[in-house]
């Protein structure tokens, strides 16, 4: 989900880890790794927008190298769709 305001706030970003991911240990874990991931990355965003990552199922499993690369793919979908504005 992306939602882009012409605003001068920073970058919000929210992230929703269903029961789907696993247990509750495994769905902190990778909220955590998601959020450590998004940090490096969340200068990316224009100021104003709001994104929220949706983790799917099975994404404790992935490193978070293939996290990252996600989101990079992710990022590269939202750029894309600024653009085309």
């Amino acid at each position: 989900m992306l939602n882009s305001t012409d605003s001068d706030q920073p970058p919000t970003v929210a992230f929703a880890v269903s029961k789907s991911v696993g247990n509750s240990v495994m769905r902190h874990r990778t909220a955590r790794r998601l959020r450590h991931v998004m940090q490096t990355r969340i200068n990316r965003l224009p100021l104003g927008t709001t994104v929220v990552v949706r983790a799917q199922e099975g994404a404790h499993t992935d490193s978070s190298a293939q996290l990252a690369a996600d989101l990079d793919d992710a990022f590269a979908v939202i750029n894309r769709r600024i653009e085309q504005q």
